[in-house]
């Protein structure tokens, strides 16, 4: 990308509009928080057992957050700050843009995203097809979600132990979809889901038992280790190559 085109897609203007797009996140989550604990104190849920749940959730952010660095990354070098800024603050799926703008780019007569020759329409027609990937998730959340539970409910027959049930099975089936595809990709992948398990394994077997503050950051752990050990192997790999 040559230096005019960087100055564009890295500009104080599109870097102000970033700022009011997370500066309103921010605002939501704010507003969604205050409304978790107007509910629990009207339901009597007890705030300590809230604030730890919060707690736990933004710790176990880390590590999502973490395997999306180094894609995005790539992502700022291709198409800017402001603009991965952008995405990330309102998607959080660095992956899934960056295949969605490929094909915008592919699509538009040039050999790959950022490749030679790469110009601002290029730019153009990569964000406007990471905002249309972006917006089926969007519809799908603002439409079906309140009616989720209602579907659930009417698919267990009102049983609670069939409820349960039905949710761990979907809880599994989801995050093997995952793990499975991302083992195909190559042996470095394989050890990092294989490292992940067996620290969520050990820490939820034999330590939560005995320390009950672990229970709720197990998740953060298996993310880091399967996100370090995929990184070495994959570096050993690359250099043995």
């Amino acid at each position: 990308m040559d230096a005019e085109l960087m100055a564009i897609v890295g500009s104080p203007v599109l870097w102000i509009i970033g700022g009011l797009l997370v500066l309103w996140l921010m605002v939501q989550s704010t507003l969604f928080i205050r409304l978790c604990f107007k509910e629990a104190d009207r339901i009597n849920y007890p705030r300590k057992k809230l604030t730890t749940a919060i707690k736990n959730g933004a710790v176990a952010a880390v590590g999502p957050a973490l395997a999306s660095v180094t894609v995005a990354v790539g992502m700022m070098a291709i198409l800017g700050g402001p603009i991965t800024w952008h995405r990330l603050s309102v998607i959080g799926a660095p992956q899934t843009d960056l295949i969605a703008a490929n094909i915008g780019a592919v699509a538009l007569g040039f050999d790959k995203l950022g490749g030679a020759g790469f110009t601002l329409d290029g730019v153009a027609i990569a964000l406007l097809i990471m905002t249309i990937n972006g917006c089926g998730w969007l519809i799908m959340v603002t439409l079906f979600t309140s009616k989720l539970d209602t579907l659930r409910i009417k698919l267990s027959g009102g049983d609670m132990t069939w409820l349960t049930l039905m949710s761990v099975a979907a809880s599994i089936g989801l995050f093997a979809n995952f793990s499975a595809r991302e083992m195909m990709k190559g042996a470095d992948m394989l050890v990092g889901v294989a490292a992940a398990f067996i620290v969520q394994f050990t820490l939820d077997k034999f330590v939560a038992p005995k320390f009950a503050w672990v229970k709720g950051y197990a998740i953060t752990f298996a993310l880091i280790a399967g996100v370090v050990s995929a990184a070495l192997v994959g570096a050993a790999m690359r250099g043995g190559a």
